[in-house]
C-alpha cells in the first residue's frame, strides 16, 4: 500500500499508474490517495490522473518484489591455464521481503571464443549452489557473464554477474 500526498485528488475519475500499470485505489480524499501497487508493476514513475489534470512524480518509485534474488559467485576471479579449467560456486542471494522459493536457470552470456562452460546443476534454488566449470583453450584474460533467469510474481526476471579469468603465468603451476 502506497500513500500519495498532494492536493485536488478528489476529482473523479481518479487514476493511479505505477510506470504505466493501473493501480487499485483503496482510499481517496482531496489531499491523500492510498493505492495498492499492482502486480507486474516495475520501478518507474507514478502518475496521478483526475478530471482536472495529471501529474507525474519526478523521482522514480522503486518496486521491490516480495521475492527477489541476486547471483553470488565465489571466487569472483580465477587464474586459468591454456587447455585448463577452473571452477566457481554460484549461489542465490535473497533480496526480497520474503524468502526466495523459485528456481533460477543459469547460463553463460557472450562467452569469449575458446572458453566453454557447464553448470552442475543448471537450475539453482536458495540455499543450494551450482558449480560452474570453465575451460579455456588459450588461457587468455577474459570476462565471462553469468545470467540467471526466473519467473517471479508473473514477471520474468534476469540477473547477471561478471567473473574475470586471468591467464596463468608460463611455468607456474
Amino acid at each position: 500500500l502506497v500513500t500519495i500526498v498532494g492536493s485536488n485528488f478528489n476529482h473523479a475519475p481518479t487514476t493511479i499508474l505505477f510506470n504505466g500499470v493501473p493501480a487499485t485505489v483503496s482510499s481517496l480524499s482531496d489531499n491523500e490517495i492510498k493505492a495498492v501497487v499492482p502486480p507486474g508493476a516495475k520501478t518507474g514513475s507514478i502518475t496521478v490522473k483526475t478530471s482536472i489534470g495529471s501529474t507525474t512524480r519526478a523521482a522514480p518509485f522503486t518496486v521491490r518484489l516480495r521475492q527477489d534474488f541476486e547471483l553470488g559467485i565465489n571466487p569472483q576471479n580465477a587464474v586459468i591455464p591454456a587447455n585448463g579449467s577452473t571452477s566457481f560456486a554460484i549461489t542465490l542471494v535473497d533480496m526480497g521481503g520474503e524468502p526466495f522459493t523459485g528456481l533460477v536457470k543459469l547460463s553463460l552470456q557472450n562467452s569469449p571464443a575458446g572458453i566453454t562452460g557447464s553448470f552442475n546443476p543448471q537450475y539453482v534454488s536458495f540455499n543450494r549452489a551450482s558449480t560452474l566449470t570453465l575451460t579455456s583453450q588459450q588461457g587468455n584474460q577474459a570476462t565471462v557473464t553469468i545470467q540467471g533467469n526466473s519467473s517471479i510474481e508473473g514477471s520474468d526476471l534476469t540477473k547477471t554477474v561478471v567473473i574475470t579469468l586471468n591467464p596463468q603465468t608460463p611455468g607456474a603451476t
